[in-house]
């Protein structure tokens, strides 16, 4: 039998609402062969910025996924607040 790893698991997760949490968390369930679906109750992007900043800990778990390089690149530098 193979580990809980590799092999295609059962479980469906319904994941409400698609901001970062939730799409982090269903590109990770998806990449384990979990069957997932999001469900969002807005219909259009808000033009207001949702994080201020980023801290250290999160670029350090994005780097886990060979994201933070491009999350870097698309942030523009804080200055001071």
């Amino acid at each position: 039998m193979n580990g809980p790893e590799t092999r295609e698991s059962q479980t469906k997760v319904l994941v409400v609402g698609a901001g970062p949490t939730g799409l982090m968390a269903t590109v990770e369930l998806a990449r384990r062969g979990v069957a997932v679906w999001v469900v969002e109750k807005v219909t259009e992007r808000s033009p207001l910025s949702k994080a201020l900043v980023v801290q250290a800990r999160r670029l350090e778990m994005m780097d886990l996924k060979a994201l933070s390089d491009e999350i870097v690149r698309r942030g523009l530098p804080g200055t001071g607040v």
